[in-house]
């Protein structure tokens, strides 16, 4: 049996934060860091270090294989035809000198507050192509075809043709300077006067002004990422994946693996359970560790020390696992551990 374990936030990407974990009583964890060998790789963020474990590069259709993993993706992503985008709610604000960008997961938005908005994002691809029509002129983008929102935190874009633009991930973004990761490629400057409307017509909306009567941070933009036409054949790491995250369960669905939850997993590991050939996807320190939340990201290391990486260590000891690979995705270098039996 052998286990692929992906750990992102696992290494702080503060690197002047000195050693976040001092004084957690980590002793199984400091044993399977000190077994094994250790590879250590180019930076890459979590959603490339997933694709990666299915062959897949970076000009993958991550947004239509995460549209595929939510709860009605198979009816709404068929086929190889893969024209989407992820089109996520996010707040910019300036920080200093830099314009930063704090995700969906730190805005708390309503089930109410996402379909008002998503009602009116519509309301304004059908404005902008009204108007395109009337004047003419060539000068509007080519517009997407419709918004969706299956989760408050998790929108998309339909397309109704491939689109020639580089974006990046959203977790690559979140606490960055926002300038550095502006959409590259042909269709880059169209696609930025498509982000002013939207952002003109998200700073007039109720739902961002009773936000701010409350104190709370509006919804003032949507990052874009995720863009590819069609889905390649996808190479399965292992016969099951626990994971929580719509794009792994997407992935899994287009390969053909089993999915179960990560909490199925640790319940697994924590009662014995057999897990089989596995990829457990644990996103417990991703947050903290985007947010700099360093007592989050601790609390988190300490409940995995018991629930994940002691069990783990257990059955490498009696033989019952023949191999973990511990893969944890950074900013400054992406670390792969892998262990064996006799190590």
């Amino acid at each position: 049996m052998l286990i692929r374990l992906l750990l992102p936030g696992l290494i702080w990407p503060n690197p002047t934060a000195g050693s976040p974990a001092d004084g957690l009583a980590l002793p199984c964890l400091e044993r399977l860091l000190g077994m094994g060998q250790l590879h250590r790789g180019p930076r890459c963020g979590r959603v490339d270090a997933l694709a990666g474990m299915f062959g897949l590069t970076e000009s993958a259709p991550l947004a239509a294989l995460r549209r595929r993993g939510e709860a009605d993706g198979d009816e709404r992503v068929t086929g190889d035809v893969m024209n989407w985008l992820c089109a996520d709610p996010v707040h910019l604000h300036f920080a200093r000198e830099h314009m930063l960008l704090s995700g969906p997961s730190t805005l708390e938005i309503t089930s109410d507050e996402a379909s008002d908005l998503i009602a009116a994002l519509n309301l304004l691809l059908g404005e902008l192509a009204s108007d395109h029509l009337s004047r003419g002129d060539g000068t509007a983008p080519r517009l997407p075809e419709r918004f969706e929102a299956p989760h408050p935190d998790r929108w998309y874009l339909r397309l109704d043709q491939p689109t020639d633009t580089r974006f990046f991930a959203l977790d690559d973004v979140i606490g960055r300077p926002v300038t550095h990761f502006t959409p590259e490629g042909g269709d880059a400057r169209q696609w930025r006067r498509l982000l002013n409307e939207i952002e003109v017509m998200l700073h007039n909306h109720p739902v961002n002004r009773a936000r701010e009567a409350e104190g709370r941070p509006t919804i003032n933009s949507l990052w874009l990422w995720g863009a590819a036409d069609r889905i390649p054949p996808l190479a399965a790491p292992a016969r099951t994946l626990y994971a929580s995250d719509p794009l792994a369960i997407g992935l899994a669905r287009a390969s053909g693996m089993h999915h179960l939850d990560t909490d199925t997993a640790l319940d697994a590991l924590t009662n014995d359970a057999d897990t089989g050939d596995s990829v457990i996807v644990v996103d417990n320190l991703l947050h903290p560790a985007l947010q700099l939340d360093l007592t989050r990201w601790r609390d988190a290391l300490a409940h995995l020390e018991t629930n994940c990486f002691a069990p783990l260590l257990s059955r490498l000891r009696t033989r019952r696992l023949h191999g973990l690979k511990l893969i944890a995705p950074g900013d400054r270098a992406c670390i792969e551990l892998t262990i064996g039996p006799f190590d």
